[in-house]
């Protein structure tokens, strides 16, 4: 018997078996840590889900205090009819003070006329 093909064969299948078994350990490994990476990942977006879910909570509660458009318009409304009353008696008040100027203007001068009377 030949040993020396049968001492090469041995040392190829070894290489071969060696091969393989790196090739495998390396595929497992490999899948490993994408499974990790991806468990962290999973792990940080259920945490900020939650927290996402627990901020709109908080806003949806806080929104259900506000105002409807229904509110708003009556509020709108409201202000119109207050502008107009506020428009009508500024228009008033500026007759009225107006019409104290006349008064006024007419009043210095009577006292002016009273006052050369008194003079001379």
């Amino acid at each position: 018997m030949d040993y020396t093909a049968a001492d090469f064969w041995w040392k190829v299948g070894i290489t071969i078996l060696n091969l393989a078994i790196g090739w495998y350990l390396w595929y497992e490994r490999r899948s490993d840590a994408s499974s990790e990476r991806i468990n962290k990942i999973e792990d940080s977006m259920a945490h900020a889900i939650k927290l996402m879910s627990d901020r709109l909570t908080s806003v949806e509660r806080d929104t259900s205090h506000a105002p409807t458009h229904a509110d708003l318009s009556k509020l709108y409304e409201r202000m119109a009819g207050t502008e107009h009353r506020l428009s009508e008696r500024i228009d008033g008040v500026g007759g009225a003070v107006k019409r104290i100027e006349g008064e006024n203007a007419a009043q210095t001068r009577i006292l002016n006329l009273v006052y050369q009377s008194l003079v001379k």
